[in-house]
């Protein structure tokens, strides 16, 4: 059987906004950078487009002071009907954005309260181990694979698999791993996971490991960062002191 090829784009809600050459345009050079930031301001120009009823041309079309008083109506109007300012914030960008590309410039700061409060975790908390201990239960192997290899090695989730579901981690991206017989074994544990450099956040090769410890950019003895245990650049003790700068 042959395997269908992935299509080239993601399916977007407001996909038929690309219909404009000009927002593709604007689509294709933000997707260049990251073609998941380039969905997401699809989507919240599909959101303008929906609920103020403008389109990208109509705000294409305004003066830098008409584009600073849109941007200040739809906060005020976001923020009375509930939205946190996290996502007030994640509609205000794709607006600069598409504003700048139009060469339209934006002059006076748009200030937006709760600005910094993540708009999707603010109510959230962590589960106890009996709440985690029955979704880890409920998960199929490949699902308690991903949860592992997340926990253990500090992945991002991107990792596993980007944006299109083209590509992802593999087997052989893991050096110590063989499959024998259907059965997985490993020569040595913990085991090293290889980041290639297209599915790594910051565009090189990366080496992960079970154990945590932190893979500074800038080693702590040349002016780092003290990182925590929450911080995601993470390699195991023994591969990390084996770089011999900390």
């Amino acid at each position: 059987m042959t395997k269908p090829k992935p299509n080239p784009q993601p399916k977007l809600s407001y996909y038929y906004l690309l219909e404009d050459p000009d927002v593709k345009r604007w689509y294709d050079n933000v997707a260049r950078g990251s073609l998941a930031t380039a969905a997401v301001w699809l989507r919240r120009m599909g959101f303008i487009h929906k609920n103020f009823q403008r389109t990208p041309q109509d705000l294409a079309k305004m003066s830098s002071k008409e584009a600073v008083n849109f941007m200040l109506d739809v906060v005020s109007s976001m923020e009375k009907s509930g939205k946190r300012g996290g996502y007030v914030s994640s509609v205000m960008r794709p607006l600069k954005s598409w504003f700048a590309w139009n060469q339209i410039p934006i002059l006076q700061k748009v200030k937006i309260s709760g600005r910094g409060e993540p708009s999707t975790v603010a109510d959230e908390r962590p589960p106890t181990p009996d709440e985690l201990r029955t979704m880890l239960h409920a998960g199929d192997l490949r699902a308690k694979t991903s949860i592992a290899i997340i926990a253990f090695s500090g992945v991002r989730i991107e990792v596993l698999g980007d944006f299109l579901g083209d590509d992802g981690l593999k087997i052989k991206d893991i050096p110590e791993l063989s499959i024998n017989d259907g059965e997985p074994e490993f020569s040595s544990t913990p085991a090293m996971i290889v980041v290639r450099k297209n599915l790594s956040k910051i565009g090189r090769l990366r080496v992960k490991c079970g154990s945590l410890e932190y893979d500074r950019i800038i080693p702590v003895s040349k002016g780092g960062e003290q990182y925590c245990q929450k911080h995601p650049d993470s390699l195991c003790e023994t591969c990390n002191r084996s770089k011999g700068i900390h």
